[in-house]
Protein backbone atom coordinates (compact mmCIF):
# COMPACT_ATOMS: atom_id res chain seq x y z
CA UNK A 1 0.00 0.00 0.00
CA UNK A 2 1.43 3.47 -0.86
CA UNK A 3 1.57 6.12 1.74
CA UNK A 4 -1.41 8.05 0.27
CA UNK A 5 -3.71 4.99 -0.34
CA UNK A 6 -6.88 4.54 2.29
CA UNK A 7 -6.88 1.62 4.28
CA UNK A 8 -10.59 0.28 3.14
CA UNK A 9 -10.95 -2.31 5.83
CA UNK A 10 -9.10 -3.00 9.09
CA UNK A 11 -7.46 -5.17 7.72
CA UNK A 12 -5.85 -2.92 5.09
CA UNK A 13 -4.27 -0.31 7.54
CA UNK A 14 -0.62 -1.62 8.37
CA UNK A 15 -0.57 -1.99 12.03
CA UNK A 16 -4.12 -1.90 12.95
CA UNK A 17 -6.11 -5.02 14.32
CA UNK A 18 -9.43 -5.13 15.21
CA UNK A 19 -8.41 -6.39 18.57
CA UNK A 20 -6.74 -2.95 19.14
CA UNK A 21 -9.75 -1.24 18.18
CA UNK A 22 -11.54 -3.69 20.84
CA UNK A 23 -9.06 -2.70 23.39
CA UNK A 24 -9.97 0.78 22.78
CA UNK A 25 -13.60 0.72 23.31
CA UNK A 26 -12.85 -1.09 26.78
CA UNK A 27 -10.81 2.07 27.82
CA UNK A 28 -14.21 3.73 27.42
CA UNK A 29 -16.02 0.96 28.91
CA UNK A 30 -13.98 0.54 32.09
CA UNK A 31 -15.04 4.06 32.70
CA UNK A 32 -18.75 3.38 33.36
CA UNK A 33 -20.37 2.96 36.81
CA UNK A 34 -22.10 0.26 36.19
CA UNK A 35 -19.49 -2.00 33.58
CA UNK A 36 -19.37 -5.43 34.16
CA UNK A 37 -15.84 -6.00 32.70
CA UNK A 38 -17.52 -7.32 29.58
CA UNK A 39 -16.63 -4.72 27.54
CA UNK A 40 -18.81 -2.65 24.37
CA UNK A 41 -19.40 -6.10 22.73
CA UNK A 42 -22.04 -7.12 25.30
CA UNK A 43 -23.70 -3.73 25.42
CA UNK A 44 -27.09 -3.72 23.63
CA UNK A 45 -26.65 0.02 23.54
CA UNK A 46 -22.97 0.23 21.95
CA UNK A 47 -22.90 2.28 18.82
CA UNK A 48 -21.31 0.79 16.17
CA UNK A 49 -18.40 2.44 14.44
CA UNK A 50 -18.16 2.34 10.40
CA UNK A 51 -15.49 2.92 7.85
CA UNK A 52 -16.49 5.30 5.62
CA UNK A 53 -14.76 4.00 2.36
CA UNK A 54 -16.37 0.68 2.48
CA UNK A 55 -19.44 1.28 5.15
CA UNK A 56 -18.10 -1.68 6.72
CA UNK A 57 -18.50 -2.04 10.73
CA UNK A 58 -14.83 -1.94 12.05
CA UNK A 59 -15.97 -2.24 15.73
CA UNK A 60 -18.30 -0.64 18.67
CA UNK A 61 -17.85 1.88 21.41
CA UNK A 62 -20.20 2.21 24.84
CA UNK A 63 -23.56 4.72 24.30
CA UNK A 64 -22.64 6.33 27.64
CA UNK A 65 -25.64 8.39 29.61
CA UNK A 66 -26.22 10.92 31.63
CA UNK A 67 -25.48 8.84 34.66
CA UNK A 68 -21.76 8.30 32.73
CA UNK A 69 -21.48 11.58 31.73
CA UNK A 70 -21.70 12.58 35.64
CA UNK A 71 -19.68 9.92 36.81
CA UNK A 72 -16.62 10.63 34.41
CA UNK A 73 -17.03 14.62 35.49
CA UNK A 74 -17.21 13.74 39.00
CA UNK A 75 -13.62 11.72 38.94
CA UNK A 76 -12.20 14.52 36.43
CA UNK A 77 -12.88 17.06 39.04
CA UNK A 78 -11.29 15.26 41.80
CA UNK A 79 -8.27 14.59 39.92
CA UNK A 80 -8.47 18.70 39.11
CA UNK A 81 -7.82 19.39 42.58
CA UNK A 82 -3.84 18.46 42.66
CA UNK A 83 -3.05 19.00 38.81
CA UNK A 84 -4.16 22.52 39.75
CA UNK A 85 -1.52 22.79 42.47
CA UNK A 86 1.01 20.82 40.32
CA UNK A 87 3.50 23.62 38.72
CA UNK A 88 3.22 25.02 35.53
CA UNK A 89 6.27 23.74 33.81
CA UNK A 90 5.80 20.42 34.96
CA UNK A 91 2.78 20.25 33.16
CA UNK A 92 4.22 21.50 30.67
CA UNK A 93 6.59 18.91 30.27
CA UNK A 94 3.93 16.33 30.44
CA UNK A 95 2.44 18.40 27.22
CA UNK A 96 5.40 18.40 25.53
CA UNK A 97 6.13 14.51 26.15
CA UNK A 98 2.59 13.46 25.07
CA UNK A 99 3.42 15.66 21.97
CA UNK A 100 6.28 13.39 21.11
CA UNK A 101 4.51 10.37 21.90
CA UNK A 102 2.02 11.55 19.13
CA UNK A 103 5.01 11.45 16.34
CA UNK A 104 6.40 8.46 17.57
CA UNK A 105 3.39 6.00 17.41
CA UNK A 106 1.64 8.54 14.68
CA UNK A 107 2.31 4.50 12.38
CA UNK A 108 -0.48 3.40 14.39
CA UNK A 109 -2.27 6.75 15.16
CA UNK A 110 -2.46 7.09 10.78
CA UNK A 111 -4.26 4.04 10.67
CA UNK A 112 -6.93 4.69 13.08
CA UNK A 113 -7.60 7.94 11.53
CA UNK A 114 -7.56 6.55 7.72
CA UNK A 115 -10.18 3.72 8.54
CA UNK A 116 -12.44 6.09 11.12
CA UNK A 117 -12.64 8.84 8.81
CA UNK A 118 -11.42 7.64 5.01
CA UNK A 119 -8.49 10.10 4.94
CA UNK A 120 -5.83 9.60 2.70
CA UNK A 121 -3.06 9.33 4.05
CA UNK A 122 -1.67 12.56 3.10
CA UNK A 123 -4.52 14.13 4.47
CA UNK A 124 -4.09 12.05 7.76
CA UNK A 125 -0.15 12.94 7.86
CA UNK A 126 -1.68 16.47 7.92
CA UNK A 127 -3.27 16.69 10.80
CA UNK A 128 -1.58 13.96 12.67
CA UNK A 129 1.35 16.83 13.01
CA UNK A 130 -0.89 19.33 14.06
CA UNK A 131 -0.43 17.65 17.67
CA UNK A 132 2.95 17.52 18.70
CA UNK A 133 2.96 21.10 16.97
CA UNK A 134 0.27 22.10 19.52
CA UNK A 135 1.69 20.47 22.14
CA UNK A 136 5.27 22.17 21.40
CA UNK A 137 3.98 25.62 21.45
CA UNK A 138 1.60 24.96 24.07
CA UNK A 139 4.43 24.00 26.49
CA UNK A 140 6.58 26.34 25.53
CA UNK A 141 4.38 29.31 25.99
CA UNK A 142 2.19 28.02 28.69
CA UNK A 143 4.73 28.52 32.17
CA UNK A 144 5.39 31.98 31.32
CA UNK A 145 1.61 32.89 30.23
CA UNK A 146 0.52 31.52 33.68
CA UNK A 147 3.18 33.00 35.73
CA UNK A 148 1.64 35.59 38.22
CA UNK A 149 1.80 39.32 37.08
CA UNK A 150 3.54 42.25 39.54
CA UNK A 151 1.55 45.48 39.35
CA UNK A 152 1.31 48.61 40.35
CA UNK A 153 -1.50 49.00 42.56
CA UNK A 154 -4.07 52.35 42.86
CA UNK A 155 -1.11 54.08 45.04
CA UNK A 156 1.78 53.81 43.23
CA UNK A 157 4.98 53.05 45.95
CA UNK A 158 2.62 52.27 48.49
CA UNK A 159 0.48 49.19 47.07
CA UNK A 160 1.03 46.32 44.90
CA UNK A 161 -1.35 44.14 42.81
CA UNK A 162 -0.70 40.60 41.90
CA UNK A 163 -2.70 38.82 38.87
CA UNK A 164 -3.21 35.53 39.53
CA UNK A 165 -4.04 33.24 36.75
CA UNK A 166 -6.66 30.41 38.02
CA UNK A 167 -7.99 27.06 36.21
CA UNK A 168 -11.67 26.82 35.74
CA UNK A 169 -12.18 22.99 36.75
CA UNK A 170 -13.14 20.55 34.18
CA UNK A 171 -13.52 21.40 30.77
CA UNK A 172 -15.71 19.70 28.24
CA UNK A 173 -14.51 19.41 25.22
CA UNK A 174 -16.91 18.84 21.98
CA UNK A 175 -15.02 17.62 18.83
CA UNK A 176 -16.33 17.07 15.35
CA UNK A 177 -15.40 13.89 12.86
CA UNK A 178 -13.80 16.09 10.14
CA UNK A 179 -10.76 16.77 12.20
CA UNK A 180 -11.02 14.42 15.25
CA UNK A 181 -7.29 14.88 16.37
CA UNK A 182 -6.48 18.61 15.41
CA UNK A 183 -9.72 19.71 16.88
CA UNK A 184 -10.10 17.54 20.20
CA UNK A 185 -6.51 18.33 21.12
CA UNK A 186 -6.73 21.74 20.21
CA UNK A 187 -8.82 22.51 22.76
CA UNK A 188 -7.55 19.79 25.21
CA UNK A 189 -4.01 20.23 25.56
CA UNK A 190 -4.61 24.50 26.16
CA UNK A 191 -6.86 22.94 29.21
CA UNK A 192 -4.41 20.74 30.76
CA UNK A 193 -1.65 22.75 30.35
CA UNK A 194 -3.93 25.57 32.64
CA UNK A 195 -4.43 23.21 35.03
CA UNK A 196 -7.96 22.13 33.77
CA UNK A 197 -9.13 18.81 34.06
CA UNK A 198 -10.77 17.29 30.60
CA UNK A 199 -14.23 15.78 29.77
CA UNK A 200 -13.99 14.90 25.91
CA UNK A 201 -17.17 13.69 24.09
CA UNK A 202 -15.81 12.84 20.68
CA UNK A 203 -18.20 12.30 17.71
CA UNK A 204 -19.96 9.01 17.30
CA UNK A 205 -18.29 8.40 14.10
CA UNK A 206 -15.02 8.98 15.14
CA UNK A 207 -14.20 7.79 18.71
CA UNK A 208 -10.79 5.78 18.28
CA UNK A 209 -8.18 8.26 17.44
CA UNK A 210 -9.70 9.67 21.44
CA UNK A 211 -9.40 7.16 22.79
CA UNK A 212 -6.01 6.31 21.91
CA UNK A 213 -5.06 9.63 22.57
CA UNK A 214 -6.09 9.58 26.17
CA UNK A 215 -3.85 6.42 26.60
CA UNK A 216 -0.92 8.74 25.03
CA UNK A 217 -1.92 11.20 27.73
CA UNK A 218 -1.87 8.20 30.35
CA UNK A 219 1.75 7.36 29.08
CA UNK A 220 3.46 10.75 29.27
CA UNK A 221 2.47 11.15 32.72
CA UNK A 222 -0.89 12.94 33.02
CA UNK A 223 -2.71 12.07 36.40
CA UNK A 224 -5.11 9.26 36.51
CA UNK A 225 -8.73 10.62 35.85
CA UNK A 226 -7.54 14.08 34.75
CA UNK A 227 -8.60 13.46 31.01
CA UNK A 228 -11.87 11.49 30.28
CA UNK A 229 -13.41 10.36 27.35
CA UNK A 230 -17.17 9.40 26.71
CA UNK A 231 -18.57 7.79 23.99
CA UNK A 232 -22.01 8.08 22.64
CA UNK A 233 -24.79 10.32 20.93
CA UNK A 234 -24.77 13.63 20.65
CA UNK A 235 -28.03 14.64 21.81
CA UNK A 236 -27.84 12.06 24.62
CA UNK A 237 -24.84 13.53 26.52
CA UNK A 238 -23.87 16.82 25.13
CA UNK A 239 -26.64 18.41 27.32
CA UNK A 240 -25.77 16.59 30.58
CA UNK A 241 -21.83 17.00 29.65
CA UNK A 242 -22.73 20.75 28.88
CA UNK A 243 -24.61 21.08 32.56
CA UNK A 244 -21.89 19.36 34.55
CA UNK A 245 -18.80 21.27 33.32
CA UNK A 246 -17.16 24.53 34.16
CA UNK A 247 -15.83 25.27 30.61
CA UNK A 248 -16.91 24.13 27.25
CA UNK A 249 -14.87 24.20 24.16
CA UNK A 250 -17.03 23.15 21.14
CA UNK A 251 -16.61 22.99 17.64
CA UNK A 252 -19.08 22.41 15.24
CA UNK A 253 -22.48 24.43 13.42
CA UNK A 254 -24.13 27.57 15.13
CA UNK A 255 -27.34 25.61 15.35
CA UNK A 256 -26.01 22.90 17.38
CA UNK A 257 -24.59 25.01 19.57
CA UNK A 258 -27.36 27.26 20.38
Amino acid sequence: MSSTDTPTAVGDAPTLAARRLDGLADRAARARPADDGDGPSGDPDAIDVFAPATDERIGSVPACGADDVAAAVERARAAQEAWAETPAAERARIVERFGELVADRREELLDVLQVETGKSRRTAVEELFDVPTGCSYVASEAPDALAEERRRGVAPGITTATVTREPVGVVGVISPWNYPLTLSMGDAIPALAAGNAVVLKPDEKTPYGALLLSELLEVAGLPDDLFQVVTGQGPTIGPPLIDAVDYVAFTGSTAVGR
